[in-house]
């Protein structure tokens, strides 16, 4: 599709040089009989070069490319009218260049305000070290998850970056896979995550969506074409309990925040332990299970699915399927997610951990 809009938008724009070299007697243009000033001209000349740089800036993934591309439209279509009766089939190409960029455009504006929002979270991080709370103060079967992942006389990072690529599902009754790609944020010193992810369900209705926890407060948003609302949750009992039992969860991607100050731990056989998160007056629950070994193996909770009035919670697990040593921390790599539903077990979630990083200050 990338491609295609390329050559669109390439082609469209030397077509515009036909109006320059009529205006300057330049070659002989049988499709344009209206007569076209040299200043005019000059004008048909420009929105070509427009258009071409918009090309280049497409093609280099610059993330304003489509500023460029309203501008040249804009023009394009201004000339257009001027011989419209030669020229209108013109604005077809216009508006089907013009509908990438409006896309580009709320996307762009969309990446902006999940930057200010990991900003606002990154502000308020801070580092301790482990020493504030002893492993041996954990759960046995905490403290060999702990040790079995690299994680003895570590500092808990203040940042930690996760990239992943997905498959989901966003209803029940979907039976095809939606690919998506994700990036996360989280300050383990300071409980707190922002999700960004962007899936395509088909070629044309990219959707976007933010997924947030930040002091005591979740919120979920999605948007389609990165302009119409499809969720809009935010601050609200449901969606901030269940915020926070997803970053207790995800701290299997960073176990060194198991020593938190905000965490607490109760040991219930050899193989699990149940932890409790408190922080701005939210609280959430969950069991980490592990392996024989102390390899993380799954969480579960009663989740909301829903935030309305009314929704009960339904169990929830995370499952890991693989992991690797990523920075000399052993975290788990691929996972999957399932809600266990009154109609059976609806597994949602796949996930590939692509990259992890943890940065200390």
């Amino acid at each position: 599709m990338k491609a295609g809009l390329i050559a669109l938008i390439i082609i469209h724009g030397l077509i515009h040089l036909m109006g320059f070299l009529k205006a300057f007697n330049l070659a002989k243009i049988d499709t344009l009989n209206s007569f076209i000033s040299k200043p005019v001209g000059i004008t048909w000349f420009i929105v070509c070069l427009l258009f071409i740089l918009t090309a280049v800036l497409y093609l280099t993934d610059y993330d304003v490319w489509w500023g460029l591309a309203i501008v040249a439209i804009i023009l394009s279509q201004v000339l257009i009218i001027s011989v419209w009766k030669e020229a209108k089939f013109g604005t077809l190409a216009n508006l089907l260049i013009l509908t990438p960029a409006i896309i580009a455009c709320a996307t762009f504006y969309f990446n902006k305000m999940v930057a200010n929002e990991r900003a606002l979270i990154i502000a308020q991080s801070q580092t301790h070290t482990i020493s504030d709370r002893k492993i041996s103060d954990l759960p046995p079967v905490v403290q060999l998850w702990l040790t079995k992942s690299g994680v003895t006389n570590t500092r808990i990072p203040n940042q930690v970056n996760v990239i992943q690529s997905l498959q989901m599902k966003l209803d029940e009754s979907q039976e095809n896979w939606v690919p998506a790609k994700a990036t996360q944020l989280f300050t383990p010193t300071a409980p707190a995550f922002n999700w960004q992810v962007k899936l395509k369900p088909n070629l044309f209705m990219p959707i976007v969506g933010r997924d947030e926890y930040f002091e005591g407060k979740g919120g979920m948003l999605i948007k389609l074409l990165g302009m119409y609302p499809i969720v809009d949750v935010a601050d609200n009992k449901r969606i901030n309990e269940a915020a926070l039992q997803r970053y207790l969860a995800e701290i299997c991607w960073f176990p060194q925040a198991a020593l938190s100050e905000f965490i607490t731990w109760r040991a219930i056989d050899s193989h699990s332990a149940e932890a409790t998160i408190h922080h701005f007056g939210t609280i959430a629950t969950g069991i980490f299970q592990f392996d024989d070994t102390g390899n993380f193996r799954a969480f579960k909770t009663m989740r909301y699915k829903g935030v309305e009035e009314g929704d009960e919670k339904v169990e929830w697990t995370v499952s890991a399927v693989e992991h690797q040593t990523i920075n000399d921390i052993k975290v788990p790599t691929k996972l999957e997610a399932e809600w266990n539903l009154p109609t059976g077990k609806w597994k949602w979630l796949k996930l590939q951990v692509d990259s992890v990083s943890y940065t200390f200050e």
